[in-house]
């Protein structure tokens, strides 16, 4: 019922744990299935009334009475990808392994303009 909470405790732990765990393909997979979930409209309500650019941060749908479960827990998966993308890794290998974990043809399928393929 409250799985947006378990993502949430999962960001807290991503900056000190292992990267081999953390980029594990069946955890990256929860997170980008996890984030399936949003309703879109709450998600931009979100973005437009907490100043959110898009560049920062990804709003915080938890604290909006609106918000779905389902909204809440794609926001706290998204911010849980976003956490491990920023990891202190050379870029090369970030664009490497978001490639072999296949993230850019997932999220393009999650926003309906693609398929699984890499893009």
């Amino acid at each position: 019922r409250h799985h947006y909470r378990a993502a949430a405790t999962l960001k807290r732990y991503l900056s000190w744990v292992d990267l081999r765990l953390v980029t594990h393909p069946n955890l990256v997979n929860c997170l980008l299935d996890g984030m399936g979930g949003a309703d879109a409209a709450t998600v931009s309500y979100n973005n437009a009334n907490t100043g959110n650019d898009g560049d920062d941060d990804l709003g915080d749908a938890t604290a909006h009475d609106d918000a779905t479960p389902g909204t809440m827990l794609a926001v706290e998966c998204a911010s849980c990808l976003r956490e491990i993308v920023t990891r202190g890794m050379e870029e090369h290998k970030k664009v490497a392994l978001l490639l072999e974990l296949k993230v850019f043809g997932k999220l393009c399928k999650l926003s309906g303009l693609g398929g699984e393929g890499n893009v």
